[in-house]
């Protein structure tokens, strides 16, 4: 699962450490191309970086500040927020010495240093839920910390590139700081694990799972993600600066009833189940399975509506780890054993866009990953019958409009050529339309 769309990769490029809001490239003395005034007379920063001090004398709570000394005046625009965390600890930010009531409008200031705290949850005893996507400190002899953006840091405006530095001890982790229009920030500090090359990208593997178990499922990951950069449509872009990856696998109590993952700006998080803290036969291929569907969300660059956005990448982590001969069971083997237990079983996958995107009904996800998914592997089979494969389709999805939340009339097409026009028919009635509405000739 992701609330969030359209991560991406990139090429390699090393990060230049910035400590101030201006390049020490470039000087700080006056204007150049990489700091300009705006409309307001607010100076455009060439990059600033976000400090943030973690100690495990009071691991709840961290120090963060920003050098805004270069800045005559300055647009200090509120956090993303997080609509789904009750009780929030909202920070008070200093601009110098004075507090700044910020609430939800941006506010215009000028001071020399920005500072303010975030607070961080304690470790849940049965486990992290990454779905949450909450502040977490794993408070023991080796504590470890994981940071987001929700509710914790604000944007300056008109910066060109902010940084956001973690530094516990003699360790410092440093990421870019997402835009608005992309994913939230994720990172994880003091549980790192191990760096690893997928292709072109360095990725990095934050774990609570056992050095050796987490080696051998990497492994097995890195190949899983091989073939899915094959299969989607990826985000490479210049002009974005970062070519690295961070997992972070969580581990959790079969016992609380629910365990998943999420996709933030190259980053994701995956949960390893366990029951008293053993790993259970499963473990590994939902691990895997998770972290597969999250790195579609990170490869990615289409544009799908709810319901294909999730189902989509859900087949694939199936049939990911079908075809490495991770775990032989398919999408539309595991609709069959749960759809009597999900709710809506009955309703179409277009009516669940509907209900999702109209009414705000997130009692339709389950339908979305379920037989989402089951709808795809019905449609790969098809094409497979025919000597086909869906891997070769999916890049025809690439800058398609889906009215509606339907699928495009010319993927449909070019679907229904590939395994005929009665297979395709059978096909769309039983997943996309409600029961009552004819299947179009």
């Amino acid at each position: 699962m992701t609330t969030s769309k359209q991560t991406m990769r990139n090429p390699i490029q090393t990060t230049l450490f910035l400590s101030g809001l201006c390049s020490t490239l470039w000087g700080c003395g006056s204007l150049t191309e990489q700091q300009q005034p705006n409309e307001a007379g607010k100076n455009i920063a060439d990059t600033t970086t976000y400090n943030i001090t973690l100690s495990a004398d009071n691991p709840y709570a961290a120090r963060v500040t920003a050098d805004t000394s270069t800045l005559t005046s300055f647009e200090l625009q509120p956090p993303r927020s997080n609509q789904r965390v009750e009780n929030k600890l909202h920070p008070t930010f200093y601009c110098d010495d004075k507090p700044i009531a910020l609430g939800t409008q941006p506010r215009t200031v000028s001071c020399k240093q920005l500072r303010w705290s975030i607070f961080f949850k304690p470790r849940p005893e049965l486990g992290v839920n990454p779905a949450a996507q909450q502040n977490i400190v794993s408070a023991t002899s080796s504590p470890w910390w994981l940071i987001t953006e929700w509710d914790s840091l604000p944007r300056i405006a008109n910066v060109k590139g902010t940084q956001v530095c973690a530094t516990f001890g003699k360790e410092q982790h440093c990421k870019p700081f997402p835009t608005t229009d992309q994913p939230p920030l994720f990172m994880s500090v003091g549980n790192q694990l191990k760096e690893y090359s997928l292709g072109t990208l360095d990725v990095t593997l934050y774990s609570e799972l056992e050095k050796e178990k987490a080696d051998e499922l990497m492994h097995k990951f890195v190949e899983i993600s091989q073939y899915l950069y094959e299969v989607f449509p990826s985000n490479d872009s210049p002009s974005d600066n970062d070519n690295s990856w961070e997992l972070t696998w969580l581990t959790k109590e079969k016992s609380s009833g629910h365990y998943g993952g999420a996709a933030g700006y190259h980053s994701f998080m995956a949960n390893y189940l366990q029951e008293n803290g053993q790993p259970t036969a499963e473990s590994d291929a939902i691990l895997l399975r998770i972290s597969a569907h999250e790195s579609v969300h990170v490869i990615s660059r289409l544009k799908l509506p709810g319901w294909a956005e999730e189902s989509l990448p859900q087949y694939y982590a199936f049939k990911a780890l079908n075809k490495l001969s991770v775990d032989d069971m398919t999408a539309l083997q595991f609709w069959q054993q749960t759809k009597e237990k999900t709710p809506h079983s009955q309703d179409s996958l277009y009516q669940a866009e509907q209900q999702i995107e109209e009414n705000h009904d997130m009692s339709y996800f389950p339908l979305v990953y379920g037989k989402g998914a089951a709808f795809w592997n019905e449609v790969d089979n098809a094409l497979q019958r025919n000597g086909e494969d869906l891997d070769s389709y999916i890049s025809q999805l690439d800058q398609q409009e889906f009215r509606e939340g339907k699928l495009p009339t010319a993927f449909e097409t070019s679907l229904q050529n590939g395994i005929g026009v009665k297979a395709w028919k059978k096909i769309k009635s039983d997943y996309l339309l409600a029961n009552s509405e004819p299947v179009a000739s």
